[in-house]
């Protein structure tokens, strides 16, 4: 008779039939393996992706976060939109619009 295997995670036995699963060396269920792998997935999904490169001057290595340049760039654009917006003036309302838009996305990935 083999040994009963209980799920670490919800603690449910699993049966003869089924396939237990290693999770960080712990046996699991399919569905406790499912949904930490998918919870471990979407955790890895979320970092924020970051360039990292070692400053020429201080020799230091700097980290720069990838959002952040991509929502001050998209900043610039807004701006100069704006600015454009002098000469013709449905630009100019574009660049307000660019602006608020680059402004909350910055503020929502970046607090």
């Amino acid at each position: 008779m083999s040994k009963i295997e209980k799920c670490a995670n919800c603690e449910r036995v699993i049966g003869k039939l089924e396939q237990a699963y290693l999770y960080k060396d712990k046996v699991v269920c399919l569905e406790c393996n499912n949904s930490l792998n998918y919870i471990a997935v979407r955790k890895e999904a979320l970092r924020t992706p970051t360039v990292v490169y070692e400053d020429s001057v201080s020799k230091k290595v700097v980290t720069i976060e990838k959002t952040s340049k991509g929502w001050k760039g998209f900043m610039l654009i807004s701006w100069i939109t704006l600015f454009c917006g002098f000469l013709f003036p449905p630009l100019f309302i574009l660049g307000i619009i660019l602006i608020i838009i680059s402004s909350i996305g910055s503020w929502w990935c970046h607090g």
